[in-house]
């Protein structure tokens, strides 16, 4: 659902979102890490739902999928992502995230399911894929006791990965979209969320 502070704005249906984040290649386990910084917004992982962009910055790609509203995740009191330009303390009055242009957005770290690299360098891992594949909300395939696991069926699973991931960042794409245009469309009235 969706709601402003004063007013209030057609319902958004609750989603866990996809987003791609822009960051240099780093170790996934360092994830952390990322949110010492301090940029625009305050601490958060910053990403982008415009994926030219990205790829233009000619860093690593990751693909994150978040959700906003943590309770299940033993993180109470995290929810909705906050659609505002100025970002104003976002985290302090208990956003998941702040939207904060059409296409970008800073979350909390607690926030994200699962990060993984667009593009997969280096050597099979098939065990590294199982635990990405698990921690996905839906994930696009399924690694079972019967999986072949061979070269071929590497890169099949390689394509549908990074597949998924980008149709999941059109998707996000498309719903917050409207609801940022509604955001900008008040012009500088109340702050928006939706969850």
């Amino acid at each position: 659902s969706s709601g402003c502070e004063s007013g209030s704005h057609a319902p958004v249906p609750r989603c866990d979102i996809s987003c791609v984040l822009l960051c240099a290649a780093l170790r996934l386990h360092r994830i952390r890490a990322l949110c010492k910084g301090l940029g625009p917004h305050g601490l958060g992982i910053y990403c982008t739902l415009d994926l030219q962009r990205a790829q233009d910055m000619g860093k690593t790609v990751l693909l994150a999928e978040f959700k906003a509203n943590t309770a299940e995740r033993g993180v109470p009191g995290i929810s909705d992502l906050l659609f505002s330009s100025g970002g104003e303390n976002w985290r302090e009055r208990g956003y998941a995230g702040v939207v904060y242009s059409p296409t970008e957005l800073c979350i909390r770290v607690e926030c994200i399911r699962v990060l993984y690299r667009r593009e997969w360098p280096g050597a099979i891992s098939w065990p590294a894929l199982k635990r990405i594949v698990d921690a996905m909300q839906d994930p696009p395939l399924a690694l079972d006791s019967d999986f072949a696991q061979s070269d071929t069926a590497w890169a099949k699973a390689m394509e549908r990965l990074k597949s998924y991931g980008d149709s999941q960042v059109s998707s996000t794409k498309e719903q917050l979209g409207p609801a940022w245009q509604t955001h900008a469309d008040s012009a500088g009235g109340p702050s928006c969320a939706i969850s």
